[in-house]
């Protein structure tokens, strides 16, 4: 089975991106100072303009979770409880900027294969997400 460069190159940038995400986590887990979450700062830049979404979402769905005055999860151990500053910027730039990274180079070699021909933006997504 043949893997197509675009899905070859998305799958090298997803795993550099996970690798920067997991020493970010180790470095959250071992820090000792109190501005460990200063540490997913380096995301929105990486990210871009993913990132953007993830930063309006994140602030949304923080004011949520203050709003019902739930700022931790007691079942995991400190930092890793903290919603506001762990969990959702992992979530956000964890799980979906490394999804983001997966299926940009796909997304790119689309548009490029499309760049002359009209088509819908509907027809523009099915064709990345059926491609083989």
């Amino acid at each position: 089975m043949k893997i197509s460069k675009s899905k070859q190159v998305g799958i090298f940038l997803a795993a550099i991106h996970a690798i920067l995400v997991v020493r970010t986590v180790f470095n959250i887990i071992s820090a000792k100072e109190d501005d460990w979450p200063m540490l997913w700062l380096l995301f929105p830049f990486i990210d871009f303009p993913y990132s953007l979404i993830g930063v309006i979402l994140t602030g949304f769905i923080s004011q949520f979770f203050d709003s019902i005055n739930i700022y931790e999860i007691n079942l995991l151990p400190y930092p890793l409880n903290d919603i506001n500053n762990f969990i959702l910027p992992f979530i956000i730039f964890g799980v979906f900027g490394t999804i983001w990274y997966f299926y940009l180079p796909q997304i790119i070699s689309a548009h490029m294969a499309n760049r002359n021909k009209q088509i819908s933006i509907t027809d523009y997504f099915k064709k990345i997400l059926s491609k083989k």
